[in-house]
């Protein structure tokens, strides 16, 4: 929900399993998930590379439903629990589309996943797919989407406080995750 309400124009939120589009074009859009045959982004950038024009642009028109970055036209996720989520990658429009994979990162998210601490929040996984995108095609990263971690850095904080005024308060979490 962070990105939807940061970036309104560019992310929409579709219930499972009713309102998942059936439009998916598997040249053009991809499946953002850790699976065994995902390709990392990297390679998804050198895959649109190749086969794009030397003047194709960098750019996404999301009305006209115009690919973006090299014929990008979008990136899905799975907004769900982790462990629900290979009932979702059954469904036969999301199977269709070719898997995507970040680098392994440690998640900060503050209600820990029991199924290890490479299991992201959605957030979380959009800033490091954009931010690799990004080094794929400038080499450099300035903090350009820092921000999309806003709402996720200012409820850690709020997390923090909670549990650092309550220590008796049970939840499952990181080890060492309160600063008391």
């Amino acid at each position: 929900m962070h990105a939807r309400i940061l970036c309104p124009d560019n992310c929409k939120v579709f219930e499972f399993p009713d309102e998942i589009p059936d439009d998916y074009d598997p040249t053009m859009d991809f499946l953002l998930f850790p699976m065994k045959t995902s390709m990392s982004v990297k390679e998804l950038f050198e895959k649109l590379k190749a086969r794009s024009e030397p003047t194709d642009e960098i750019s996404t028109d999301e009305e006209t439903k115009k690919p973006g970055v090299l014929g990008l036209r979008r990136i899905v996720l799975i907004d769900s629990q982790w462990h629900k989520t290979n009932i979702i990658l059954k469904d036969e429009r999301l199977k269709k589309l070719k898997g995507v994979r970040i680098e392994n990162y440690k998640t900060a998210f503050w209600r820990y996943q029991t199924l290890g601490d490479e299991c992201l929040a959605t957030i979380e996984a959009i800033f490091y797919f954009y931010k690799e995108l990004h080094l794929a095609v400038h080499s450099e990263y300035d903090g350009e989407y820092d921000n999309l971690l806003f709402y996720y850095s200012y409820f850690y904080s709020v997390i923090q406080q909670h549990y650092k005024s309550n220590p008796a308060r049970p939840f499952t979490h990181i080890k060492g995750y309160i600063k008391y």
